[in-house]
């Protein structure tokens, strides 16, 4: 009978002790995740109170719970349960599940203190029946809820919207117009076309923030290859500044990718009144045109990245 060696008895003694460890990490994590179900119910209950969907919450959130536990208590030694755990975001759902629900809270996000009539300024409407219109006390004006907001002209129901907005950000890797179709029940143009107004209006609101902190600056060119000159100068190229903002650990945190004239101090200048924070320190290579960010009040840290000891200052970046 062939005895064990000593390889062959270590490697039995580390798969048993793997397989404690791991027993009791998941353990932990099934008691951390109880708490942290008991939680977010109790946290979708009361947000369902403020949103008067109390009974919707409830039943979805009842249903989430008793199917998380059934497919646990099923398959104990499975790890399927735990996929049914993104069931439980539709206690969040449950405040936007009826075309009721959405058009309170887009009344209430577009007119937090009431209504106010987008022509005169007065405070007072009544509701037409017939071609669900607002119609101003004072000056008769007639507006609907969706006018002038990214909903206008939309034949589709604000729940679809919403349940757009929910997914397009709760992807972690993003998502195609064509699995959001699948999602939605929709045809793939209106759901190009919804994706397409949800990316230009967080766009558009993330323009407005501008960067701050410990900003890493470069300089870009958008563009195929043609013949003739290469880099700065080339033709049918664009000239685009890329910024990006991280925290005290270096990860990234915010990107800005605008396009500029040129890389001259005077648009330099420009650019960074309007996408720098006062007080950000700014690092770059070598181009001049860069220190331009002072007048935004920004410090400025240039690396030179060729001639002598530029290797040494490269790999001191990384």
């Amino acid at each position: 009978m062939k005895q064990p060696t000593n390889i062959e008895t270590m490697d039995t003694d580390q798969l048993i002790q793997t397989d404690i460890f791991t027993r009791e990490v998941k353990k932990r994590s099934d008691r951390l995740m109880n708490y942290f179900l008991a939680g977010f119910f109790v946290f979708g209950l009361c947000l369902a109170f403020y949103y008067d969907t109390f009974q919707v919450a409830m039943i979805a959130g009842s249903l989430s719970l008793a199917a998380y536990y059934l497919a646990k208590w099923a398959l104990p030694e499975s790890d399927l349960y735990q996929y049914v755990l993104g069931v439980v975001l539709a206690v969040f759902m449950a405040q936007y599940g009826t075309e009721e629900q959405c058009q309170r809270a887009l009344f209430a996000w577009r007119w937090p203190h009431g209504f106010v009539c987008p022509s005169c300024g007065h405070a007072k409407a009544c509701a037409l029946k017939s071609r669900r219109l607002l119609q101003c006390a004072a000056c008769r004006h007639q507006c609907s809820l969706i006018s002038d907001t990214i909903f206008a002209g939309t034949k589709l129901e604000l729940r679809v919207w919403f349940l757009a907005m929910f997914l397009l950000t709760q992807a972690k890797n993003g998502l195609s117009a064509l699995e959001l179709s699948r999602q939605l029940g929709i045809s793939y143009n209106s759901t190009w076309l919804m994706k397409h107004k949800l990316m230009q209006v967080m766009k558009e609101r993330e323009s407005t923030k501008p960067l701050a902190g410990l900003i890493q600056l470069d300089d870009a060119f958008w563009g195929g290859r043609r013949r003739g000159k290469r880099g700065r100068g080339a033709r049918g190229k664009t000239p685009m500044v890329a910024a990006v903002a991280t925290n005290e650990e270096g990860h990234p945190q915010r990107l800005r990718l605008n396009r500029v004239r040129g890389f001259r101090l005077r648009e330099i200048a420009r650019w960074s009144q309007t996408h720098l924070t006062p007080g950000s320190h700014v690092c770059s290579d070598g181009l001049s045109c860069f220190s331009a960010v002072s007048q935004a009040g920004c410090s400025h840290e240039p690396s030179v990245m060729s001639g002598p000891g530029s290797l040494r200052r490269r790999r001191a970046l990384k």
